[in-house]
Parts: C-alpha cells; sequence; structure tokens
C-alpha cells in the first residue's frame, strides 16, 4: 500500500484564527469597558478563550507536512500525539461527528498500549471520550482533505477481520 497523506486545510485554520483574533479584541474591549461588572468578567473569559482559538488555529494552520498518515504500518494521526496505531490493534472504525466536525472513531483490541504512549492531556481528552460514550482514540478529520466514509473505508479493508466474542460469535 502506498503511504496515502493527508494535509491541513491551511486556510480553514488561519480563517479561524483571523476570526479567533478578531473575536479576542471584542472581549478585550468588554473586559476593559466594563472592568468590575458581569460585562468585565464575560470579557476576560472571551480573552482566554478566543485567544486559544487564536493560537490553536496559527499553530495548526502553520503546520507543515501531513497531519494523517495512513500507510502499511498503520494509521498516525499526529493530534492523537501516540504514534502510528498498528493495523493489528484495530478492530473496526466508524465515522461520527460532534457539532458537525468529522471523526473517526477507532476501536482498538488493546487501548491501553497506546494511553501509555500519550501525553497526560492526551489521557484525559481519552477518558473524557470514553465516558462520553465514544471510543478513546478517533482520528480527528477537522480541517482536513480527507472524508470520513473514505477513511473507514481504507482503514476496514486494512484490519484483520475479528473472530471470538468480539463479532458476537458465542
Amino acid at each position: 500500500m502506498a503511504p496515502l497523506h493527508f494535509g491541513t486545510k491551511r486556510r480553514f485554520w488561519l480563517s479561524r484564527a483571523a476570526g479567533g483574533l478578531l473575536m479576542a479584541a471584542v472581549s478585550a474591549t468588554m473586559a476593559r469597558t466594563g472592568a468590575g461588572t458581569v460585562v468585565g468578567w464575560v470579557g476576560i473569559v472571551g480573552v482566554i478563550f478566543f485567544g486559544a482559538a487564536t493560537v490553536v488555529g496559527i499553530v495548526q494552520g502553520a503546520r507543515r507536512g501531513p497531519r494523517l498518515t495512513i500507510d502499511t504500518d498503520g494509521i498516525h494521526d499526529r493530534t492523537l500525539g501516540v504514534g502510528v496505531i498498528e493495523w493489528s490493534d484495530i478492530t473496526s472504525a466508524e465515522p461520527y461527528g460532534v457539532a458537525r466536525q468529522p471523526f473517526v472513531a477507532l476501536q482498538l483490541r488493546d487501548p491501553s498500549k497506546y494511553l501509555a504512549r500519550a501525553t497526560g492531556l492526551k489521557r484525559f481528552i481519552a477518558r473524557l471520550n470514553r465516558r462520553s460514550g465514544l471510543s478513546p482514540f478517533s482520528v480527528n478529520l477537522v480541517g482536513l482533505d480527507a472524508e470520513p466514509w473514505f477513511v473507514v473505508k481504507l482503514i476496514m479493508t486494512r484490519c484483520p477481520p475479528m473472530q471470538g466474542p468480539e463479532r458476537g460469535d458465542y
């Protein structure tokens, strides 16, 4: 299998960074003019939130190289921060969306193998996902030139077939 690389849509992320910067500026004005009032506090929260969104947009928009690679070894989604997820560890995949943003849920034989590689923040997010009824590991397709069903099809053609109780054979 020739490696498939999915790059980041730079315009997507940089336009969001510009919007975040604009909203942070509006929030800063609110914080300054409404100091000590509810409006001021809302402004401070807005500066923090939209400031963080601006940073994320700039970092993602400035990223070089592919963010998602699917090759003979497995799947490497750089946003997961766990390295390559090997084909032998993936049992299934399915697309889903959160706030109209595309993701692909990965069901893994042993998620703990990859949780051990993750940073503390990524482990926290995986726990939140699991408690919300989602897979702890999902391929993030937000801001990529990748269609969820196409990615799922690629994954499912490479996954080893499930056997035994996982498949419902009792």
